[in-house]
C-alpha cells in the first residue's frame, strides 16, 4: 500500500487507513512508524512497523492502549476487516519472525537483542484462528484484548470490544458499522492536536467520497456501496456533533450547507439565507437527508429557491 493519504484505494480500507495515518502522526515524536513497507527479502509487506526510541508514553491521545501493549518493543500491526484466517494469521506472526530476523542481522555487538510484539486487529472474533495457530485461550491484558506468550506476545484486539475510551481510537477505527462511526465522529469532535494534518486529507478525501448520485452507486459493487452509503452517514453525523456546540438548529444548518459544499452543488445567497434562518429542527433533518442525494439544492430544499 502506498504511503501517500491521498492515494486512490478501496472504500472498504478509508477508515483503516486513517487509523494507520493517525498512528504514525501521534507516535512521530517517539517511535519510527512505517505504514505498508516491504520486508526484503521475502517481499512480504507490513501493515504498521512502530519501531519506538524508549518506551511510549502510556498517555498519547487516541493510542495509550497501542502505546501500552508495544511499550518499548518494535511492534508489527497487521489488521484485517473480517474475522482472521489461520493462513493470515500464520503470515502474520511469520512477518513478525522476519522482521526480528532483520533487526538481528543490524544489531550493533554487545547491544541487546531486538524484542517484538504482533498486534492483530480484528472486528470480530478469531477464535478459532488463535486456537489453530496460536493454541490455549490466551490471557486477558485489557477489554477487548487478549495475549499469547511473554518474549515476543501476540496480542488479538477485538475492535469491537475495547471500550469508548478516547484511548482506544486508534482500534475502534478499524471496527466496523456503529463502532466504527463514533470513533470517526470522536477524533473530529475532539480536535485532537496531533491529528489535525492527517484530518485535513481524510476531509479532503471525504468530499471526494460523500457523492450518492445513482451512477456512482451503479458504478460500484455492493460491498462498496453500502461503504459508500455509511460514509456519507458518518460525515452527517460528524457536522451533526461539530455543530451541537453552536445551537442545535444552527448546526443542523451549518451541516445542510457543509453538505452541499461537499458534493459540490452550488448555493445561492437565498437559498443559504433560507437554510441558516430556519429554525425547524424537523424541517433542517428533511433538507439534510434530501441534501445527500438531491442532485441540486432547489431539489433538496423541495423545490425552493
Amino acid at each position: 500500500m502506498s504511503d501517500d493519504p491521498t492515494t486512490n484505494h478501496p472504500l472498504r480500507l478509508h477508515h483503516d487507513r486513517l487509523a494507520k495515518l493517525m498512528s504514525r502522526a501521534v507516535l512521530a515524536g517517539c517511535a519510527t512508524v512505517q505504514i505498508g513497507g516491504e520486508l526484503l527479502p521475502d517481499s512480504l509487506t507490513a501493515d504498521v512497523l512502530v519501531e519506538p526510541r524508549a518506551a511510549l508514553p502510556l498517555d498519547l491521545p487516541g493510542a495509550g492502549l497501542l502505546s501500552r501493549l508495544v511499550g518499548s518493543r518494535l511492534a508489527l500491526l497487521e489488521s484485517f476487516s473480517a474475522a482472521v484466517a489461520p493462513l493470515a494469521l500464520r503470515s502474520a506472526v511469520a512477518k513478525l519472525h522476519l522482521v526480528l530476523r532483520l533487526c538481528e542481522q543490524r544489531r550493533q555487538p554487545g547491544a541487546p537483542p531486538a524484542r517484538g510484539c504482533l498486534v492483530v486487529v480484528t472486528p470480530e472474533s478469531a477464535g478459532s484462528a488463535i486456537a489453530a495457530v496460536l493454541g490455549g485461550r490466551g490471557g486477558a491484558v485489557a477489554p477487548g484484548v487478549r495475549c499469547w506468550g511473554n518474549l515476543d506476545p501476540v496480542f488479538v484486539v477485538r475492535a469491537d470490544r475495547v471500550g469508548e475510551r478516547l484511548d482506544t481510537l486508534f482500534f475502534r477505527l478499524q471496527a466496523r458499522g456503529a463502532v466504527r462511526r463514533v470513533a470517526v465522529v470522536q477524533v473530529y469532535r475532539d480536535k485532537i492536536e496531533p491529528y489535525e494534518s492527517v484530518l485535513d486529507n481524510f476531509d479532503r478525501r471525504y468530499r471526494e467520497m460523500a457523492v450518492s448520485h445513482p451512477e456512482v452507486l451503479a458504478a460500484v459493487d455492493a460491498e462498496e456501496a453500502a461503504d459508500l452509503r455509511e460514509l456519507v452517514d458518518t460525515r452527517r453525523d460528524v457536522l451533526l456533533a461539530l455543530g451541537e456546540a453552536r445551537g442545535e438548529a444552527r448546526g443542523r444548518a451549518e451541516a445542510v450547507l457543509a453538505v452541499f459544499e461537499a458534493r459540490g452543488l452550488p448555493v445561492t445567497p437565498k437559498q443559504r439565507s433560507q437554510v441558516v434562518s430556519c429554525r425547524d429542527l424537523a424541517q433542517l433533518d428533511r433538507w439534510l437527508r434530501r441534501a445527500i442525494t438531491a442532485s441540486s439544492v432547489a431539489e433538496a430544499l423541495g423545490g425552493q429557491s
